[in-house]
């Protein structure tokens, strides 16, 4: 236990610990609070021809599986770069977050997933994803969302190897595609997940001096 507590304190600064925790209390609340107070509700499809005409691939569900590493090791990386940065990135995911709750409640959409058997890892896996998570919640797409930011993060970052910005730009556009081949968004969710973040991060540019004056009062306190 005394090695676990060791490492995750030289993995990520103590003065990252509240951000993060809200960081994740407020996806919780935006994607999973959303189902569970709207429930069967009615719900509104933007399925076009062309959603109709992108294929089921099964295979693209390692690349969405992904994602979630990819948004664990943009956050160790925020973290660590310093606390006012990652203060400003938390603001920044925090107001997106709202901004996909109100639509999650006042605009939910709805998926129709396709049909099909369970004949190796790859479709178990893609019906596992299936059944952890109801086609609800859509638009804007949470899984854009968090993979833009590490795009967006990537470019401002002074402690991560060059590569990593391309990296983050080759699998930003896999994510994007890969929510329409597993059949887990439809187009428009893409742009609405980019705007979302575009606008999470512009408000916490504007309230920047309010998280430095924030930050200020937290290191005085402690």
């Amino acid at each position: 236990m005394k090695a676990i507590k060791s490492f995750i304190k030289n993995l990520i600064p103590s003065y990252a610990y509240l951000p993060l925790i809200l960081v994740v209390s407020f996806n919780f609340i935006s994607f999973s609070m959303t189902q569970l107070l709207m429930g069967e509700a009615g719900r509104h499809t933007l399925f076009t021809s062309l959603d109709h005409a992108i294929p089921f691939v099964p295979g693209f569900i390692y690349i969405y599986v992904l994602a979630f590493v990819q948004w664990g090791v943009n956050w160790i990386l925020i973290a660590r770069e310093g606390k006012e940065f990652c203060y400003y990135y938390a603001m920044a995911d925090i107001v997106a977050k709202i901004v996909c709750f109100l639509f999650f409640v006042f605009y939910p959409t709805i998926m129709i997933r396709p049909e099909f058997e369970v004949t190796g890892f790859t479709t178990f896996l893609v019906d596992l994803i299936y059944k952890i998570d109801k086609p609800y919640n859509l638009f804007p797409s949470i899984h854009v969302l968090g993979s833009y930011l590490a795009t967006r993060v990537s470019f401002r970052l002074s402690k991560a190897p060059r590569y990593y910005r391309l990296a983050n730009v080759v699998l930003t556009c896999l994510v994007c595609l890969s929510i329409l081949f597993v059949k887990q968004h439809v187009v428009l969710d893409i742009p609405g997940g980019i705007l979302a973040c575009e606008i999470g991060l512009t408000i916490a540019y504007l309230c920047r001096n309010r998280v430095r004056r924030t930050i200020r009062r937290i290191s005085h306190e402690e």
